[in-house]
């Protein structure tokens, strides 16, 4: 059931990923894109969201199937 069930028809992802830790739990950008890279989709770009100086703090992430 949830995500698993429709998982293939998904196309592309955009998500929040976080360069600087911004809630509990939520996993470092890299682990977040070796996730998506694990379930077939491939890296499109990353784009700011919160900035830091010259430093990102998160970023929108797009991944295509």
């Amino acid at each position: 059931s949830g995500v698993r069930s429709i998982r293939d028809n998904i196309v592309a992802i955009q998500a929040e990923v976080y360069q600087k830790p911004v809630y509990d739990k939520a996993p470092p950008w890299t682990e977040a894109i070796k996730e998506y890279t694990g379930a077939g989709f491939r890296f499109a770009g990353l784009y700011p969201v919160v900035r830091d100086g010259l430093y990102y703090r998160s970023s929108d992430c797009l991944m295509i199937r």
